[in-house]
């Protein structure tokens, strides 16, 4: 998943909902968003960010120390797309120093009650 920080790519980008595994997407235009509609609703969008080269959910990471990255609901960090990569970089060089990235996979039931 090729990430530019600021910049949504040409194809979009995909929103899955932890809780029912629904999408919505972002595309280019959308780079101030920090909310996405799923089933109607607009719900804010919680920063996942996943380790580089690592298969399956052992990839996610959601909480750093004992914090989570998006804080827990009803309080989730609102986030653009742009702010989030650059979360996740700076996430993964501080922990283990390769930059994370967005993960493009569900993270569901890795803590912080955002499958809730």
């Amino acid at each position: 998943l090729a990430q530019v920080r600021g910049q949504i790519p040409s194809a979009g980008v995909q929103v899955l909902s932890a809780k029912t595994g629904k999408l919505s997407c972002l595309f280019p235009g959308d780079e101030g968003t920090v909310r996405a509609e799923i089933d109607g609703a607009l719900l804010r969008i919680a920063t996942q960010c996943c380790k580089p080269n690592i298969p399956g959910a052992e990839a996610c990471v959601r909480i750093v120390g004992t914090a989570c990255i998006s804080g827990q609901p009803p309080g989730i960090t609102k986030r653009t797309f742009g702010e989030a990569v650059a979360a996740c970089a700076e996430i993964g060089v501080q922990a283990e120093g390769v930059p994370y990235t967005l993960c493009n996979q569900t993270c569901m039931g890795r803590g912080c009650l955002y499958d809730r």
